[in-house]
């Protein structure tokens, strides 16, 4: 799922669905390594560009996913426990919170371009 389309943009939700589309694929495709560091760092990857895709989630409408990615990691994790604060989430501001953490991550496991050239 590494590099990036040139013309990704962490404000576009539609942007992140399909990224996380793309990281749901790789990690159904490599079930078989669950329990290495590559496939858990996917699924902390799905999980940032999933809820920013659809930062209502779970309280609003968002599709399913595969079931054989658990709801575990550090991104989901701290999802979930601030569910219960009540405060409402705004798309922009999680999109943006999430495309930090994401782009620190990724700069630091991968080591090639993040975005592909044209």
């Amino acid at each position: 799922f590494f590099p990036l389309a040139p013309n990704f943009n962490h404000l576009n939700g539609r942007t992140w669905a399909v990224l996380a589309d793309t990281i749901q694929d790789w990690l159904s495709n490599n079930i078989s390594l669950t329990h290495s560091d590559v496939w858990l760092w996917g699924r902390e990857f799905f999980w940032m560009a999933f809820v920013a895709a659809f930062p209502g989630f779970p309280r609003r409408e968002w599709p399913l996913w595969d079931p054989k990615i658990g709801m575990e990691g550090e991104c989901i994790i701290y999802w979930m426990s601030d569910i219960g604060s009540g405060s409402e989430r705004f798309p922009d501001d999680v999109q943006t919170g999430v495309w930090r953490k994401f782009h620190d991550l990724a700069t630091m496991l991968y080591t090639l371009p993040l975005f592909q050239e044209y």
